[in-house]
């Protein structure tokens, strides 16, 4: 096999035939990684007898002053399953890293490893591509299954809703109670949903993803990243940002009462005629509860438009597409206003785009990998299964050594 670098153009229509085309390995996120101080993005192929067998992004990066490592963001874009073209790929791949002066490479391939159930239990006589971990070992891989948990870097584990061929009313029905109630909820709210167009609103995305991330434990990237993520992908990602109108929200639910207050009439009637039926009473019942929720809501709005003014955000999420899926990347929300629903209302949005772009999944990106009650990193996973999302477990970290010496010291030293 020969290794030659190749266009950006050349290298995504390539790797678009593959499952694993991710947007961490588009050509759009090669852009983005090239606004970092420092990082180099080149596209290499695999020419066998001429024709492109294989491909791969390489992002070279600084490491300890004098060398580069390089990461190649989901992995080589190739057919994992056919061992003599991986090792001949890795061979000479590692040969031209070499003469960039890289110590060694690194991937996660956006790859599944084992088949997990909805509840995170792996399936008894499931798939598996363990197959393919042993190809890349034999390649001179060396191997990090998959842990789970916070860890920097690319997530190991992952939630997908499968959309393909399904409408919205269907994925409702396949969602958890809490979730279908949720975003039925969030459709009452009359919540404002608009794409992020200005640095004002990136700037405020940043406040409430800081606020977001001293709630749950982690750091958010600043307006700069956010802008240069958006302007790299034109056309395939969004800032979707929500907002509660105070005006809209007292006018949606004086509709609320005006609906309930004319079937309530209807019941009153009907009560008159059969005074005993369980059914009528229970749905005066309903209808009260209704009313008293819209009053209540309505004089919520009031309350809110004296405290925090005309537009108050409540949450905003980023999203990324490709030909395959759409990724919910980023999200925030303020805590005091959970009750709007905010966040199931932009999901509710976003699937309902994803279906009309005709994608095969709804991405919710990464969870922990934690699947009982009791450990740390549970509730994000039990949120996502709530719309019926599947977990998807990765392959896990491979590591590629191209200069031995130096790389052996380098483990020694990082041991240290």
């Amino acid at each position: 096999m020969e290794i030659k670098k190749i266009s950006p153009e050349e290298y995504a229509a390539f790797g678009k035939q593959f499952e694993n085309w991710n947007f961490l390995n588009s050509t759009e996120m090669g852009t983005h990684f090239q606004n970092e101080p420092g990082w180099i993005v080149q596209y290499y192929g695999g020419f066998e007898n001429g024709k492109l067998e294989a491909a791969s992004m390489a992002v070279l990066r600084p490491l300890a002053r004098i060398r580069k490592y390089a990461r190649i963001p989901r992995g080589f874009l190739t057919d994992y399953s056919n061992l003599e073209r991986v090792k001949s790929f890795t061979r000479e791949f590692r040969k031209t890293l070499r003469s960039e002066g890289i110590m060694f490479a690194e991937m996660d391939p956006y790859i599944g490893l084992r088949q997990r159930d909805q509840d995170g239990h792996l399936i008894e006589g499931g798939w598996n591509h363990m197959d393919i971990v042993q190809n890349l070992q034999d390649a001179g891989f060396e191997y990090q299954p998959p842990v789970p948990g916070s860890q920097p870097g690319e997530p190991a584990f992952v939630s997908e809703l499968d959309i393909q061929g399904k409408s919205m009313d269907q994925l409702m029905k396949e969602m958890d109670q809490q979730t279908r109630w949720s975003i039925n909820r969030s459709r009452k709210m009359n919540l404002t949903l608009e794409p992020a167009s200005t640095k004002e609103q990136l700037a405020d995305f940043c406040k409430m993803m800081e606020h977001t991330g001293k709630r749950n434990g982690f750091d958010s990237p600043n307006a700069a990243y956010y802008e240069s993520f958006l302007i790299s992908h034109p056309g395939k990602a969004e800032l979707i940002l929500a907002y509660l109108e105070p005006v809209k929200l007292a006018a949606s639910q004086d509709v609320l009462y005006q609906e309930a207050a004319k079937e309530m009439e209807q019941v009153e009637a009907k009560l008159k005629e059969l005074p005993s039926s369980k059914k009528m009473i229970k749905r005066r019942k309903v209808l009260q509860e209704a009313m008293d929720l819209a009053l209540s809501k309505k004089e919520e709005a009031s309350k809110l438009k004296d405290e925090y003014g005309d537009k108050i955000l409540l949450a905003g999420s980023l999203f990324v597409w490709n030909e395959r899926e759409m990724v919910y990347l980023f999200s925030g929300a303020y805590d005091q206003f959970f009750k709007m629903h905010a966040p199931y209302a932009i999901h509710d949005r976003m699937i309902q785009k994803a279906i009309e772009m005709n994608l095969k999944v709804y991405n919710f990106y990464g969870i922990a990998g934690r699947f009982e009650k009791e450990e740390e990193g549970y509730s994000l996973f039990d949120f996502k299964r709530g719309f019926g999302c599947v977990p998807k477990e990765l392959l896990g970290t491979f590591r590629l050594p191209v200069n031995d010496l130096e790389y052996s010291l380098y483990k020694k030293w990082k041991k240290m």
